[in-house]
């Protein structure tokens, strides 16, 4: 899994001029940040937190993953982001360059065992 993540910082910078505090500059920062997956979520009061990895070695018995951050989203946020990430998605697949799984089909229902009379 191949993901890139970008997120926004408001740097605004001021200076104090005879008592006034003057806005000097307001820039947005922006971070990009790769990652090939994500290694454990939780859920900790409210907020969704994603760990990044990437994978510093391929092995027999598993890869060997590095942690390079963490994703912090509220619910609201996962269900947007989710929402997002499906369309796109669908996008790649409707360009041929994923073929989306099939879905499994579900086993039969087995009935419940009665008992008594």
């Amino acid at each position: 899994m191949l993901n890139t993540l970008s997120f926004w910082i408001d740097l605004v910078v001021y200076k104090l001029d005879n008592g006034k505090v003057i806005q000097l500059a307001n820039q947005i920062v922006m971070q990009s940040l790769y990652t090939d997956g994500i290694a454990n979520i939780r859920l900790i009061d409210g907020i969704v937190r994603l760990d990044l990895v990437n994978i510093q070695e391929l092995a027999q018995e598993g890869a060997k993953l590095q942690p390079v951050g963490m994703l912090a989203l509220s619910l609201p946020g996962l269900l947007r982001t989710h929402q997002q990430l499906g369309e796109v998605i669908s996008k790649l697949a409707e360009q041929g360059l994923i073929k989306k799984a099939e879905p499994e089909t579900a086993a039969p229902a087995v009935p419940a065992l009665q008992t008594g009379n």
